[in-house]
């Protein structure tokens, strides 16, 4: 296992340098002089070069990447070039409300799409379980900036049943505890729908998959045989190793469902990461879209190899890239 660890964690820090890279690169190669973004043009051209040097824009392309990465090794951010501010701070602002948002959704999903996939898998070539399956297969193939925005004209617009946009109303700070919490939930329901139904359809169909590969199995077929009762067949033999792929796939929704989030915050004004990397990416706010990138693939990075400890855990074979 030691040695499993230590090749995953090897491959783990490539793919992050290489993220860095390739973000640090593309901005580079964006058209146009990205400190022209945070100055006004028409101030004299000594003004901007001195800004220029505050930011290290004058600096040699090598070095400035050799800076970012001693930065990044040491744990230092550095500073937004919009917001003045440390980009550190900024991150932890926008993150607790994109957990809150992607961890709700995680719950739901695993919670409503494993018995979901479990039912169609008991009820395979019923007419309830093709019109199950088609609705299933619509909401994962809608794409979410759609479906948030009939949300929005369906039950924000038309209904009224819900805020469209926004954490909290703009008087949240007068509000009691309960009314105070009640306006959180309601701000909380369209842009969990938006993730949540995509998601479900998702898992409710790898595990629908996984189900029905156990089903066919030839210990199913023996405790069929056996006189089990299909309950016992199901719920007793059955299910516990088809959610063996499911577990795995849990340990990598997370960090899809925090990278998937950034077309859902910008619709709904959710001020997660998503809205921060791309009101950073249309500022060319370079320090900001360097940590925002970091740590999606750092997140990516720690999801994977959770499910790769899983998967190794439950099949030794796998410690060893399978030779055994």
């Amino acid at each position: 296992m030691g040695r499993f660890l230590l090749r995953r964690a090897g491959y783990a820090v490539l793919l992050v340098w290489l993220v860095v890279t390739l973000t640090f690169g593309l901005l580079e190669l964006a058209p146009g002089d990205a400190s022209l973004h945070f100055v006004d043009p028409d101030l004299p051209a000594a003004r901007i070069d001195i800004l220029r040097a505050q930011w290290g824009l004058d600096q040699p392309v090598a070095l400035r990447y050799l800076q970012l990465l001693g930065n990044l090794a040491r744990g230092e951010l550095g500073e937004s070039l919009v917001h003045a501010r440390p980009v550190r701070a900024l991150l932890l602002e926008a993150l607790p409300p994109t957990l809150q948002l992607s961890g709700l959704v995680l719950l739901l999903s695993f919670g409503l799409g494993v018995p979901l996939g479990v039912w169609q898998a008991a009820r395979r070539g019923s007419r309830r379980e093709h019109a199950a399956g088609l609705l299933l297969l619509a909401l994962y193939a809608m794409p979410e900036f759609w479906l948030g925005m009939l949300l929005i004209m369906a039950l924000s617009g038309g209904l009224a049943w819900f805020p469209s946009s926004g954490l909290v109303a703009w008087d949240h700070a007068n509000m009691g505890w309960v009314e105070g919490t009640g306006d959180r939930l309601l701000h909380l329901v369209l842009p969990t729908l938006t993730l949540l139904l995509p998601a479900l359809a998702w898992v409710a169909r790898h595990q629908r998959a996984a189900m029905l590969d156990v089903l066919g199995s030839d210990y199913v077929r023996t405790a069929r045989a056996l006189g089990l009762s299909a309950p016992q067949v199901l719920f007793r033999h059955a299910l516990p190793s088809a959610l063996v792929p499911i577990l795995t796939l849990a340990g990598v929704s997370l960090p899809a469902l925090i990278s998937g989030s950034v077309v859902v915050e910008t619709v709904f004004a959710w001020p997660g990461m998503g809205r921060l990397m791309v009101q950073a990416i249309l500022g060319r706010d370079s320090p900001v879209i360097v940590a925002c990138f970091l740590f999606y693939a750092v997140l990516v990075v720690l999801g994977s190899l959770a499910a790769d400890l899983g998967a190794a855990w439950l099949d030794p074979r796998l410690r060893d890239g399978g030779r055994r």
